[in-house]
């Protein structure tokens, strides 16, 4: 929802569609006793908790999350010798190497839990590592319709799917894997443009 994170955030966490105020998450008034899914599930003894490869006080997340639900904030200080850092901080990989981590931590205190983990390796300006994916071979149309930065885009595409896949397939092997529902979220669309008061088409997005 909403062309920008801070708006996939406040409608993916608290269900709160975006308006042309500003975001919840920013607004005075919601800084505490505002509806989240952590305040939910920590009134029915969840341990939740929010991992992030960036600085976490980015758009006013950590002082919204710890507000309203979450338990602990684990963002780019916490991650230790990351392998690459992009311009948002830690790349993909680095950020589900520290998330699985936390969820073997958690798991082992035999407690439920909720983790929101929040990527960043596929948003502009594309900034991945190297030689982890091949990039997809375009056709002689193909490289005339599509702008260099378009190839940046569908690179970091790839390479956010590859970095998934490999924590998925590290989960398979933890404890954790069984009894953890792992729901993926695609947070918001690029831009927003045509004569529909809503366009949308532009959120089919997965």
């Amino acid at each position: 929802t909403g062309t920008r994170s801070v708006r996939g955030i406040e409608a993916t966490i608290t269900g709160f569609t975006p308006t042309p105020a500003r975001a919840v998450v920013k607004l005075d008034k919601s800084q505490s006793h505002f509806f989240t899914i952590a305040s939910l599930l920590s009134r029915r003894n969840y341990t939740t908790q929010f991992i992030y490869g960036g600085e976490s006080h980015f758009d006013n997340m950590k002082s919204f999350f710890l507000g309203n639900g979450f338990n602990s904030i684990v963002d780019f200080e916490d991650i230790k010798s990351p392998e690459y850092v992009a311009s948002w901080g830690a790349s993909d990989e680095d950020l589900f190497k520290q998330a699985n981590k936390e969820l073997t931590k958690l798991h082992k205190e035999n407690k439920p839990f909720f983790s929101l983990i929040f990527t960043s390796s596929n948003h502009d300006p594309f900034d991945i590592p190297e030689n982890k994916i091949t990039p997809i071979q375009y056709t002689k149309t193909q490289q005339q319709y599509y702008p260099e930065k378009e190839f940046a885009r569908h690179k970091a595409i790839q390479y956010a799917d590859y970095a998934l896949g490999k924590f998925i397939k590290t989960a398979k092997q933890q404890d954790y894997y069984k009894n953890t529902l792992f729901l993926i979220v695609a947070d918001h669309d690029a831009r927003v443009y045509g004569a529909g008061l809503v366009p949308i088409k532009n959120f089919r997005i997965p």
